[in-house]
């Protein structure tokens, strides 16, 4: 959001997802449930989103809970589930074809790589390093631009934010974003403003609106 005076704090909602540990502990990584933490604070405390409206995915490290007084990094309210190719799933086939929002705001942290096939994807908290669980962020995009978000076919999600950010991988097998691309800055991908690119120098302009954006 914005802090836009045209958008009704009630009706915002958000997917947040942070990806530190994994079930192969030779990728996990520290820093992405802190940057989730912190948009997740900028949400309730300055744009007045009302918790029950933040979905919060997660795996973080012990030590990333807190910061350095005690104090939890998420906002009193806010319930976290797994972010495991399960949930991911979940989320996209029931939870966000249900919701009715003027905004959607989706936000993700964590491993950001370019597959094999040049394909740049997002790891999720149950990959390995021989069974790798990832989403393809341009399928992800295009899935936030279909019917699959918004109830009525859609039509109850007016406008859909992106923002990614990712670190460099564990395994040097897959080579991590190129530096333009590990930190997106949030781009519209459905409303009446929507960037043509989908998402700050990723995807392209097509409309593919049944592409599939589930956990390989």
């Amino acid at each position: 959001m914005t802090a836009d005076a045209d958008v009704d704090p009630e009706r915002v909602f958000a997917l947040i997802v942070s990806v530190e540990k994994h079930r192969d502990s030779s990728w996990d990584v520290s820093g992405p449930y802190a940057d989730a933490c912190a948009f997740a604070t900028w949400l309730v405390d300055v744009c007045h989103v009302p918790v029950g409206n933040v979905i919060s995915l997660a795996s973080p490290q012990p030590g990333s809970l807190h910061d350095s007084s005690g104090m939890p990094l998420l906002p009193d309210g806010i319930i976290t589930r797994s972010a495991d190719s399960a949930m991911v799933s979940e989320l996209f086939m029931d939870e966000l074809a249900q919701i009715k929002a003027d905004l959607l705001w989706v936000f993700w942290s964590g491993h950001g790589l370019t597959n094999p096939e040049g394909s740049r994807v997002l790891v999720l908290a149950d990959s390995t390093t021989s069974v790798t669980r990832v989403i393809e962020v341009e399928g992800l995009q295009r899935a936030l631009q279909s019917q699959r978000v918004g109830g009525n076919n859609g039509t109850d999600v007016v406008r859909v934010a992106i923002a990614v950010t990712s670190v460099e991988p564990a395994s040097p097998e897959l080579l991590p974003l190129s530096t333009e691309r590990r930190k997106h800055i949030a781009d519209l991908v459905r409303g009446p403003h929507a960037s043509t690119r989908h998402c700050t120098q990723c995807g392209s302009a097509d409309d593919r609106r049944r592409a599939d954006a589930s956990p390989r």
